[in-house]
């Protein structure tokens, strides 16, 4: 049997990384996240976080505004 996990408590949907070097951030499943070099990878609990350190949403990041 397969023990199902509760994502909500593992994964926050809204979360979203940015490199410390970039100006943009993305979810972390989009392709743009998948590429970061982890020693350069900040997360923030929302977008709304990341936007206020000045970043912008990935233009191709679906769902991101």
């Amino acid at each position: 049997m397969v023990e199902k996990i509760d994502l909500q408590k593992h994964v926050s949907f809204q979360e979203v990384v940015a490199s410390k070097r970039g100006r943009t951030y993305y979810f972390p499943w989009c392709v743009g996240a998948l590429r970061l070099k982890p020693e350069n990878l900040q997360t923030f609990e929302n977008p709304e976080e990341a936007k206020a350190q000045g970043l912008l949403p990935s233009k191709n990041c679906k769902g991101l505004k």
